[in-house]
């Protein structure tokens, strides 16, 4: 579940990455018609600025008032975007107006926009365009575009004018197809918006052109004057909203078109290309809900039903071994009751019997003594199954070597070898048992060979005692550490037949396993594992 999760996030950030790129790589083509068409219209409409200058001159290249109302008027019919149309002296001094018929008109000598419109076309720009102001022979609000007519020399000889309305340059955007929010702005360089369509909502235009470098995209265009195009992102000035700015500076013009994109919008184009991915990624979560709850409910039943078991089982195993022990102590007393009934019977009254009689007494005393033995063994069998583990680290080559000498003494022909035993952290006495019982056997069965070889070793995660006995039949091998099974019963071997199985549960108590091999008349091998517990360091 958690793989999921994290690749659903993954998806949705690059995807989200994505879309956000997608949107920008459309608005910037967008800004780029847009500028292109401001472009276009900004040079039409400052070629024909140039064409009215130069009917305006005289015959020596300066204003000619004789046909200048005419011209202007039919220039203004020709563009009935565009008023008023004014001639102006350099020194402010309005020549000539398609809107005042009258001998004396104006100066704009200490308006501001011509005051700038003058340095910008003294310094040599082709058209100046001024910042929004509201019309006085007009109601609504004017950009005014000013050209230069130039003598020969390029002495500036006057400028003609034209007020633009801010809703006509907004026409030429009209036509855009532009999601909920989005617009289509024009700013001057200096951060003064000259036009935005659609307008703001419930934003007066005081507001709107009245300052430069408003929001985040007019201090963004400020501090990067270098820029052709880019784009940026920020809340908006008048909407409070993330958005996105894309902008493509004119070429021949001061001023840059830029395009405004709410990131509502892309929110919502992002949504609409990913919805069926988390659809099916909730249906998919929400089926392998159901499934994780029900692995859960069942995995919980199936958990409390082994623990059930477990407990029942510890609870017979401890059972089972008291009852074990406990029949094993009881039958120690009437077992030792007949043998010494059975002795005394011998001694007292032996010579009153028959010899059969005699050899009755002598085979129950036998067997209640193997029996008693028996009991012996079945209480130390129990003992080893009982108890706690005191792990230590075990010195095995010292602890194989001391139980060598306490087997007593061994033929001499009885070779043993003992090879690199490493070693282990386990319960020495236990240990010291297991390899009792496993050396007993080897010098048991491979007794009455011609040279009985014993060989003790350590090799592939395994301690071994090797001999060359009679050895067994594999078919066999799982009844050898059974308590009392003994292969061998009928060939003068002694024992209980409980050292195997006594081995085998001491090796199981510290979490390892015991293994045999061996074929008829080729020897034994028994080897156990102490898993986690061998130094391998040496």
């Amino acid at each position: 579940m958690g793989v999921v999760l994290v690749f659903a996030a993954s998806y949705a950030w690059l995807s989200w990455q994505t879309e956000r790129a997608r949107q920008l790589r459309v608005m910037a083509t967008v800004a780029e018609i847009a500028g292109a068409s401001m472009e276009s219209y900004l040079s039409a409409l400052s070629n024909h600025l140039l064409y009215l200058g130069r009917d305006l001159q005289g015959p020596n290249g300066d204003f000619n008032p004789a046909n200048a109302q005419r011209l202007l008027r039919r220039f203004s019919e020709l563009n009935p975007g565009l008023r008023p149309i004014n001639v102006t002296r350099i020194d402010g001094q309005i020549l000539a107006s398609s809107e005042v018929d009258t001998a004396t008109l104006p100066s704009l000598a200490k308006v501001p926009s011509f005051i700038e419109a003058r340095r910008e076309l003294m310094a040599g720009a082709e058209l100046s365009i001024s910042r929004p102001f509201k019309g006085v022979v007009t109601s609504g609000w004017l950009i005014a575009v000013r050209r230069a007519v130039k003598d020969e020399s390029g002495r500036v000889l006057f400028t003609v004018g034209a007020g633009l309305p801010v809703d006509r340059s907004q026409e030429i955007w009209r036509g855009a197809a532009l999601p909920p929010g989005a617009a289509i702005a024009l700013m001057r360089g200096d951060g003064y918006v000259l036009s935005r369509y659609p307008p703001v909502p419930k934003v007066a235009p005081e507001a709107l052109y009245g300052q430069s470098g408003q929001g985040v995209f007019g201090r963004y265009i400020l501090a990067h004057p270098e820029l052709r195009q880019g784009w940026t992102e920020g809340r908006g000035a008048f909407t409070g909203k993330q958005t996105l700015y894309v902008f493509r500076r004119l070429d021949r013009f001061p001023a840059a078109v830029f395009l405004i994109n709410p990131l509502d919008n892309v929110w919502k184009a992002w949504i609409d290309s990913t919805q069926y991915f988390f659809i099916l990624l909730g249906v998919f979560l929400a089926a392998g809900g159901v499934g994780v709850s029900y692995a859960y409910r069942r995995q919980s039943a199936w958990d409390n039903q082994r623990s059930r078991h477990i407990a029942e089982l510890e609870n017979a195993n401890v059972e089972l071994e008291a009852f074990t022990y406990t029949v094993s102590h009881d039958l120690r007393a009437p077992v030792r009751a007949i043998d010494g009934y059975a002795a005394l019977l011998q001694l007292e009254h032996g010579r009153a019997l028959e010899e059969d009689g005699r050899q009755l007494i002598g085979k129950l005393r036998a067997a209640g003594q193997r029996m008693g033995d028996l009991v012996d063994a079945l209480l130390e069998f129990s003992r080893y199954s009982r108890g706690t583990i005191h792990e230590q680290t075990v010195d095995m080559a010292a602890l194989v070597q001391t139980v060598i000498t306490e087997l007593g003494p061994i033929d001499a022909a009885v070779e043993i070898a003992v090879g690199d035993l490493p070693d282990c952290l386990a319960d020495a006495t236990l240990i010291r048992q297991v390899w009792v019982n496993l050396l007993s056997n080897a010098v048991k069965y491979s007794k009455y060979r011609t040279v009985p070889k014993i060989e003790v070793g350590y090799a592939h995660g395994r301690y071994f005692v090797r001999d060359n006995g009679i050895g067994f039949d594999m078919k066999f091998a799982a009844q050898l550490f059974g308590v009392f099974n003994r292969l061998h019963a009928d060939q003068g071997f002694e024992g209980l037949g409980i050292g195997l199985a006594t081995v085998q549960r001491i090796i199981r108590r510290h979490g390892g396993e015991v293994g045999a091999f061996g074929g008829v008349g080729e020897g034994a091998m028994f080897s156990f594992t102490l898993p986690g517990r061998v130094n391998n360091g040496l």
